[in-house]
């Protein structure tokens, strides 16, 4: 209880930030008929965690290249972000891709990791599983996996993380 207090003073000073590295801005009142879709995002994905020990809700858009999954993945992650402890975006067009992007979001001005100094990519994807971990209430974007290799890294993937929702754009049925 202490610690929900104390979080929600500092939210209120202005001393927590959600962290984001969302690859494009919102496109807002442009972004036209497909506001059902997101609300069926919203309703989908149902509420966001607030625990840890909540499981994951994972769910996956899939349709042909350029019907707009990404767009729509991003559109829902700017209009929900006051929801989300962190708004987070991964490439995955490969499984190496996959595990390089989750390494990086160790880097500084993201997650503030301690392990962000270190130079081994297995220690920062460590750290990133942990901060998940450790602060539910999260959205992770894994766009593109597309392939059948990428997308069993992404299956790897999803029980080592609870307490957020993903949602994950693919080509692939």
């Amino acid at each position: 209880i202490l610690r929900s207090n104390l979080h929600d003073l500092l939210a209120r000073a202005g001393a927590l930030h959600n962290p984001a590295n969302l690859p494009a801005a919102s496109l807002g009142e442009l972004f036209k008929g497909r506001n059902t879709a997101l609300e069926q995002l919203r309703h989908c994905l149902g509420p966001v965690p607030d625990t840890a020990h909540n499981p994951s809700c994972a769910l996956v858009l899939s349709g042909l290249g350029g019907v707009g999954k990404t767009r729509l993945a991003l559109e829902y992650a700017w209009r929900q972000a006051d929801n989300y402890a962190a708004s987070l975006f991964l490439g995955a067009d490969s499984p190496e891709v996959l595990q390089r992007n989750l390494a990086a979001l160790c880097r500084p001005g993201l997650l503030n990791l301690p392990e962000q100094t270190d130079t081994e990519d297995p220690w920062h994807r460590a750290a990133v599983l942990a901060w998940l971990r450790q602060h539910p209430g999260w959205l992770l974007i894994i766009d593109n996996a597309d392939t059948e290799t990428a997308a069993e890294a992404v299956e790897a993937l999803l029980p080592q993380l609870s307490g957020g929702h993903l949602l994950i754009t693919s080509r692939l049925s």
